[in-house]
């Protein structure tokens, strides 16, 4: 098949394009999401969308199979990418392809059969609903089988960096739901086994049109019978490396709820459900960043660029991290009216952990970037056991100082110290396994981003003393943190030559030549 094209220098005008098209993408499907999910409730009533979300996740569990698939192929298809072999891209793909299909059966398997006992001798549905929720779980096995061979052809088309047409059909697939919704508003059967077929069927549609792109688009993705061994166990052993630290991720984040509950009460998980419902629209908007960048990361690893893959990490830590603050922040001040505007009357204990939560979000951020670089190189074994097990314990210290009398913020705290220790420790991988790694810069990088996100705190503080806490208040704040952060950011975290595209496009803006 020959050699693709070869990896130069990152890209700045792709990665920003790609950002911005997923974020228009993330925001349109929020919006529709709130707006379809309103009437589809009340389309289907309590029952009947309580019975939807209990069967549908029945398949759930099985995320983490499907997760740390998804990452292996993701990985490797870029990689290859990055090393301009079309061949080796074909083998890949390929490979991944008959592994999902696999996984793909084993989903009909245990949907058919533990599934199926599932429903009938656990879950507690009224027993003139059963059959209904008989066909939603068969609707769910259907569409999960199917969005698990999807995979590859999803992660072709991020791996080659076509955001644009990742957020087009994105806007295809709301649409869809939109149809979805105004066909169930006008439909005389049974509303739940509608939906579900209805739902079905967009998976369908949306499956059909990726896969006619991606043979269409990329050569690569047209499926050979003629697999290489050594590329399929290659994905196989890494997914089952990177599966160890998908479940304790995953630990992690139920395991802290669950010990919320136990020690405390469902009014602290309703306030801390509520808190990482305004945090997921935070981090849902500035995260496309990072997704944009990655693909870069790992090409220029592949390519042997390791200086280029360096700043295109400090880049993405930089903007992702100043993305965050930038709405996070005044949300952290403001906490208290955006939460009474938002419920009108706000549980208690809200607040508080919302802060401590926005507080928490940023060093996820900065792990998934360093993650990058290790998925790149391939060698993810230290990274998953040793950071796997740091999240796996991370549950039973918060256990064992709320056993002690300690309040329930205290848990995101000893969150708080897991992560930074996480992240000194991916540096040190990072470091081993690239020794031309120049792991200071990424320290200086999140250092000055730091410092600037904290110094720009201080006139917003001042000022918002002098207000009554209002609308007003909010946005004079939200206001002069976005300035006062771009002005301290401008001096403190843009090296010399993005200070000068930056003055470059500020000048252009205002209509001043600068080269006059």
């Amino acid at each position: 098949m020959g050699q693709i094209k070869s990896i130069g220098k990152p890209n700045n005008n792709r990665i920003t394009k790609n950002a911005t098209m997923l974020t228009i993408r993330m925001v349109l499907a929020t919006l529709v999401g709130l707006y379809t999910s309103r009437i589809v409730f009340n389309q289907l009533g309590d029952i009947n969308y309580g019975i939807y979300g209990v069967v549908g996740g029945i398949l759930g569990f099985l995320g983490f199979l499907t997760a740390a698939m998804a990452g292996a192929t993701s990985r490797f298809i870029t990689y290859e990418i990055g090393t301009g072999n079309a061949d080796k891209v074909k083998d890949v793909f390929s490979s991944s392809l008959v592994i999902h299909i696999l996984i793909a059966i084993l989903v009909i398997i245990v949907g058919e059969t533990f599934g199926i006992w599932f429903l009938y001798n656990i879950l507690n549905i009224p027993a003139e609903r059963m059959n209904a929720a008989f066909w939603v779980l068969q609707c769910s096995i259907f569409s999960s089988a199917l969005n698990v061979t999807q995979v590859p052809y999803t992660a072709m088309i991020m791996a080659y960096e076509k955001m644009n047409v990742y957020a087009y059909f994105e806007i295809l697939n709301v649409s869809l739901k939109l149809v979805i919704v105004y066909m169930l508003m006008a439909s005389s059967f049974d509303k739940l086994i509608v939906y579900s077929f209805l739902l079905t069927g967009t998976s369908l549609i949306m499956v059909l049109v990726n896969r006619i792109y991606c043979i269409y688009k990329f050569p690569e993705s047209r499926f050979s019978r003629k697999l290489n061994k050594g590329t399929l166990i290659s994905i196989l052993k890494y997914s089952g490396l990177d599966l160890y630290g998908n479940i304790c991720v995953t630990v992690n984040n139920q395991g802290l709820i669950y010990a919320i509950n136990i020690f405390f009460s469902v009014i602290y998980n309703a306030a801390v459900g509520l808190a990482n419902t305004i945090n997921g629209m935070i981090l849902g908007l500035t995260t496309n960043i990072a997704i944009a960048f990655k693909p870069q990361i790992i090409k220029q690893y592949a390519a042997g660029n390791i200086k280029e893959m360096q700043t295109v990490m400090q880049n993405s830590l930089k903007f992702t991290l100043l993305a965050v603050a930038i709405i996070g922040v005044p949300c952290f001040m403001e906490a208290t009216y955006i939460l009474n505007f938002w419920l009108g009357e706000v549980p208690a204990y809200s607040v508080g952990f919302l802060r401590v939560i926005i507080l928490q979000s940023f060093l996820p951020l900065i792990i998934n970037v360093c993650n990058a670089a290790v998925h790149a190189n391939g060698n993810i074994k230290a990274l998953s056991y040793i950071n796997g097990t740091i999240f796996l314990i991370m549950p039973l210290f918060i256990c064992l100082f709320y056993w002690l009398g300690f309040d329930a913020f205290f848990g995101y705290y000893i969150e708080i110290i897991g992560f930074c220790v996480i992240i000194i420790n991916t540096l040190y991988i990072i470091k081993r396994l690239i020794p031309t790694f120049y792991v200071a810069g990424i320290v200086k990088v999140i250092g000055f981003t730091g410092i600037s996100i904290l110094l720009s705190t201080l006139i917003p503080i001042i000022v918002r003393n002098y207000i009554e806490m209002s609308f007003i208040r909010v946005v004079v704040v939200f206001l002069l943190y976005a300035l006062t952060l771009a002005a301290v950011s401008y001096i403190l975290v843009l090296d010399k030559q993005e200070k000068t595209a930056t003055t470059r496009y500020l000048l252009k803006l205002i209509g001043i030549n600068h080269n006059a």
